[in-house]
């Protein structure tokens, strides 16, 4: 920590000292038999004017995103896959306001280097996903270098057998909700040298400020279907159990919120009623 601290000391004394040692703002910098310092203080550039004479001049903002746009260019371009359940996918329908998951607008906050590929299907859990053409897709297309972001666990709480996967056990019980992410989707794309991310799944909206905790997918045994706790699954999964790096780093933690939320109906939306 000392050696890269004093490392940084080092370059911006060193930064200081060339920038005051290069000319000023509209001092000569260039030109033909020209014999003196060729660079500039911070903020400016050297600007020809003739074959004679060049000037120091003001960089102007379009020359900067000029040079971001090139460097931009010039960076490998970048993969995310989005697998999950209806928090993350996308929506046709104009129930409430559009609806759509984070996964169709997490590209909005990245730059145009960084490519998308939404797989997320609406009703899927982590079992049932494996089941839908969107999986074979994944394990076909993800390569080495690209980043998987995984937010199962909405639907795996769900008392059916095609979808239902047990809070209970490690990543090595199978038929846990851990084995499923591990065996599905962690261990392949970590064969494949692609970077996990893991997300807890976003709760869900109560209809008054309480969340109760089924609500936020901490659930009891019910028709011989055991309870437990699928967000603190994934904390385990992603930091104590495996405890890689590669995954404990990249661990998304979506808690309730705190304050009273409540829906907003779309106005132009009008529920169908059956006429007597």
């Amino acid at each position: 920590m000392k050696i890269s601290i004093t490392f940084s000391l080092v370059l911006l004394s060193a930064a200081s000292v060339i920038s005051k040692n290069c000319n000023s703002a509209n001092y000569q910098c260039e030109g033909k038999n020209w014999s003196g310092l060729t660079c500039c203080e911070a903020g400016y550039k050297c600007k020809k004017i003739d074959e004679w004479y060049s000037k120091c001049v003001l960089s102007s903002s379009k020359d900067k995103i000029e040079k971001e746009k090139d460097n931009t260019m010039k960076m490998k371009p970048i993969t995310i896959w989005t697998i999950g359940d209806s928090t993350v996918s996308s929506f046709n329908d104009s129930y409430y306001y559009p609806r759509y998951g984070y996964g169709t607008q997490i590209g909005k906050y990245m730059n145009k280097n960084v490519v998308i590929n939404n797989l997320a299907i609406s009703g899927e859990s982590s079992k049932s996903f494996t089941e839908r053409k969107n999986y074979q897709t994944l394990l076909s297309s993800m390569k080495a270098g690209d980043y998987l972001t995984i937010s199962f666990g909405h639907n795996d709480q769900k008392q059916d057998k095609k979808r239902f996967t047990n809070p209970n056990g490690d990543y090595t019980v199978t038929g846990s909700f851990a084995n499923s992410l591990y065996e599905s989707y962690i261990k392949i794309a970590m064969e494949k040298g692609v970077h996990v991310i893991l997300a807890t799944p976003i709760v869900r909206r109560p209809n008054k400020g309480h969340w109760t905790d089924v609500k936020l997918h901490i659930t009891e045994e019910k028709d011989g279907y055991e309870g437990g706790d699928y967000p603190q699954v994934i904390r385990n999964l992603g930091i104590k159990e495996l405890g890689i790096p590669e995954i404990s780093d990249y661990v998304i933690d979506a808690k309730a919120p705190t304050m009273e939320e409540s829906l907003i109906a779309n106005p132009n939306y009008h529920r169908k009623t059956n006429k007597k």
